[in-house]
């Protein structure tokens, strides 16, 4: 009697580069956003502290929608 089994391991789907200045997915549980005071863009991780910061915005990162408030 043979026996037939199921592949049950499973394959993490990444977001990956596609080397024409592109990333094909998104990245998970990060966001960035532009803080005007220091000219940078920030990327937050999962758990809401600030992972890293640079000048130009970082690919397949969701933008926060910054709230505007009227004086």
């Amino acid at each position: 009697m043979k026996l037939k089994y199921f592949d049950l391991s499973f394959k993490f789907i990444m977001a990956k580069n596609t080397g024409k200045n592109t990333r094909i997915g998104a990245v998970k549980d990060r966001s960035q956003f532009f803080n005007q005071q220091t000219n940078t863009y920030l990327k937050r991780g999962p758990d809401g502290k600030f992972i890293s910061g640079k000048s130009t915005p970082y690919k397949g990162v969701t933008t926060e929608n910054k709230k505007t408030t009227k004086n």
